[in-house]
């Protein structure tokens, strides 16, 4: 049995990103690189209301590149991920269609990636959705002392968003 990946992260709707940007640079994170990413997520075909059982399976590509992961919540702002990278998004995504996985949505975003030991903090701006930073650590309490340094709060409903990026475009597309 393999071991699981296990990613906490928390994320928050933001105004400008060059002035998250700045406070990176002066809180010694160092800029590690910028892509263009195109998700796609899909629905699974038999289990059409995972909403109490919340998983994603995702073709990203970026670039030339691409990946297929599947991510599982365990608890607010823990997941189990499974990633690994493949030869060609496209065959992969006509692959899950054709065994019946629908597409459920697609998410274009552009990512900056900033990196300081364990943490990492990605600048996003989401097509129709608007800008967001996402922190990533070694545990929960990791992200939220990162985050307050940060100057962004657990305690700050307004900017603290709990959905992915799947379930925001969803909802603007249902909405």
């Amino acid at each position: 049995m393999s071991k699981e990946n296990v990613e906490c992260e928390a994320k928050f709707r933001v105004i400008e990103l060059s002035s998250v940007e700045r406070r990176l640079v002066d809180a010694n994170f160092s800029f590690n690189r910028e892509e263009d990413q195109r998700d796609t997520y899909f629905k699974h075909p038999t289990r059409a209301g995972l909403s109490s059982f919340p998983t994603y399976l995702r073709v990203r590509t970026y670039g030339a590149r691409s990946s297929i992961a599947m991510h599982h919540k365990l608890a607010n702002f823990k997941w189990a991920e499974d990633e690994t990278s493949v030869t060609d998004g496209d065959v992969v995504r006509r692959i899950y269609e054709n065994l019946g996985f629908d597409i459920d949505v697609e998410v274009h975003k552009l990512r900056r990636y900033f990196k300081r030991g364990e943490m990492e903090v990605v600048l996003d701006d989401v097509k129709g959705l608007g800008t967001f930073i996402e922190i990533e650590g070694p545990s929960v309490d990791a992200v939220f002392e990162c985050a307050a340094s940060l100057g962004f709060l657990r305690a700050d409903a307004e900017a603290l968003e709990g959905k992915s990026y799947a379930d925001l475009v969803r909802g603007a597309i249902v909405g």
